[in-house]
């Protein structure tokens, strides 16, 4: 998991799935709103690596005109430090079986989520 040169071979649900919706929902069919979609199938520091890397390029930033001080304020959409810690969560709390589902990280324009689940049967 850490330092396999391929490890689907290993452990074939050991990757990570960003997909990026236009909209609040995923539409499919003649209405499918997928505008990105990115499998990473690394080991799993360069997956975190990666991972924050394709997630934070897809963050907007907000520029507004602070009142008190008359100076433009950036802020991002949502603070680093949570939308990592979702992600790091995601990818450590995860079951590692051979079998399961593999990390979704699903974005929409109003909010994201994160989808890390295994199979139970393996309890």
């Amino acid at each position: 998991l850490l330092f396999a040169k391929n490890v689907m071979r290993f452990y074939p649900t050991c990757r990570v799935r960003f997909l990026r919706y236009e909209g609040e929902t995923a539409d499919t069919g003649t209405r499918m709103n997928l505008v990105k979609d990115i499998s990473l199938e690394l080991p799993i520091l360069r997956m975190v690596e990666k991972a924050q890397e394709i997630i934070g390029a897809q963050l907007r930033q907000f520029t507004s005109l602070d009142p008190t001080t008359g100076w433009f304020r950036t802020v991002p959409e949502y603070p680093e430090f949570a939308w990592q810690e979702g992600l790091i969560n995601a990818i450590t709390h995860r079951e590692y079986a051979m079998s399961g589902d593999y990390i979704r990280v699903s974005m929409y324009v109003t909010d994201w989520r994160y989808k890390a689940l295994g199979d139970c049967r393996t309890l």
